[in-house]
């Protein structure tokens, strides 16, 4: 590839990236290359759009999932953390709780 095709794939790069972002798809550059290579070898942007999409809305229910579970953790692991050392995990150090204290 020469300079002029270089410089030129960049800036349409660059192009679609700003697309991307303004419209908040949340691709990076890395990715829509990708896109756009696979584009190039025949691929029907539509289909390829589906795909994404379809990926895309996993990933989202994956990292929702990931998201509640680490706002649960400052409940859950002092809990469980107790609870696996054979403490009581009822205990209260201000003695909110003296049935705990006892059994």
């Amino acid at each position: 590839m020469d300079q002029d095709a270089a410089r030129t794939a960049k800036e349409s790069l660059e192009l679609v990236f700003l697309m991307s972002y303004i419209l908040g798809t949340g691709l990076d550059r890395h990715t829509l290359s990708v896109l756009i290579a696979i584009c190039d070898l025949g691929l029907k942007p539509k289909a390829l759009a589906v795909v994404v999409k379809r990926f895309c809305m996993g990933w989202r229910a994956v990292l929702y999932y990931c998201l509640k579970s680490f706002a649960k953790a400052p409940e859950v692991a002092p809990y469980t953390l107790a609870k696996n050392t054979g403490l009581n995990p009822n205990y209260h150090s201000d003695g909110a709780s003296e049935e705990a204290c006892t059994g």
